[in-house]
């Protein structure tokens, strides 16, 4: 009875949260990584006419475009013209990702209020892309046949983003919607839920039989549902409580990188003066972002806690 209870414990502790959170720590260092690819892209040099006239056959250049999407030419090759050039952006080998639609207002962009994330795409997945989408492309540029071609490699691919809005508001969205939404949910969770749910489900048949000791086998059934019983009364008013919290660190670090990347005065949303160094105030998000995450991660732990206790003890008083 105590080596099922045991392995129902270990398993549990690593398919409900050892991986899923190693999972979340490895989606964070991905988009990262994305966050700070762009915006060193937006240090490129934009491609203008005369890269195509005067560069030889063949060059590789490092630019950056924006422009319409005009035609999918095959499988890989689509053409987007810009303010006065137009280029060919090669979609295999390339990082593409999707940004849904804006919303326009006449004044700046509330980017709390669009609360948008960015979608990875497959690039043999666009065959249906509207022409006319907004994109955008950075990245390795080389001249065939006088006309510029943009493209990537497995080691070096190339940044593409399609949406639909103002070029203007492309830098501030990208670098706010380049996170996830709650890390936790990754593309490990789904597989180790499941495999967490057969593994503890497999003590729990076991301590079910002759003889039945209620507790453990109450602890065990707990475990196996553990992770929807935060989303059960009365531990659901403590998960409130954590996405709400969860959501602010989210903002706040969201206002942080765009005031490192120059994209947000120190004294907008949740900054204290105009006044203020761009680099104390996104130290000053970061601290609160950490706090709220840490209020967040003890509301979480009340939820589960609490509702985990009213498991055991209605699991228990069942199998008497």
């Amino acid at each position: 009875m105590l080596r099922s209870l045991t392995l129902a414990v270990l398993a549990a502790l690593l398919f409900y949260g050892v991986l899923p959170v190693a999972g979340a720590f490895s989606a964070r260092a991905g988009w990262r990584t994305f966050r700070r690819r762009f915006l060193a892209s937006l240090g490129y040099a934009p491609l203008a006419l005369g890269d195509g006239l005067r560069s030889p056959e063949g060059e590789v250049l490092v630019r950056r475009h924006s422009g319409s999407a005009e035609v999918l030419q095959g499988e890989d090759r689509l053409w987007v013209r810009g303010d006065g050039t137009t280029a060919a952006v090669l979609l295999k080998d390339a990082r593409i990702y999707l940004l849904p639609s804006a919303r326009t207002p006449e004044g700046p962009y509330d980017l709390e209020a669009a609360d948008e994330s960015l979608q990875p795409a497959a690039w043999n997945r666009l065959s249906g892309l509207s022409e006319g989408a907004r994109v955008y492309a950075a990245g390795n540029l080389r001249i065939e046949g006088g006309l510029p071609v943009f493209f990537g490699s497995p080691a070096e691919p190339l940044l593409i983003l399609i949406h639909d809005g103002r070029d203007g508001d492309l830098a501030r969205r990208a670098v706010w919607a380049g996170r996830h939404r709650n890390e936790y949910w990754n593309p490990v969770t789904l597989v180790s839920l499941t495999a967490g749910f057969l593994s503890t489900g497999a003590a729990l048949y076991d301590l079910l039989r002759p003889p039945l000791l209620s507790l453990p086998a109450a602890l065990a059934a707990a475990l196996t549902v553990s992770p929807v019983l935060p989303f059960l009364p009365p531990g659901l008013a403590f998960l409130s409580i954590y996405r709400r919290l969860w959501a602010r660190a989210r903002y706040l670090r969201a206002h942080r990188d765009l005031l490192r990347s120059g994209l947000e005065d120190p004294g907008g949303k949740y900054g204290p003066g105009d006044a203020e160094d761009p680099e104390d105030a996104a130290e000053a998000r970061v601290r609160r972002a950490r706090k709220d995450e840490v209020l967040a991660g003890l509301a979480f732990a009340a939820a589960l806690s609490s509702n985990f206790l009213l498991a055991v003890l209605a699991v228990r008083g069942i199998i008497r």
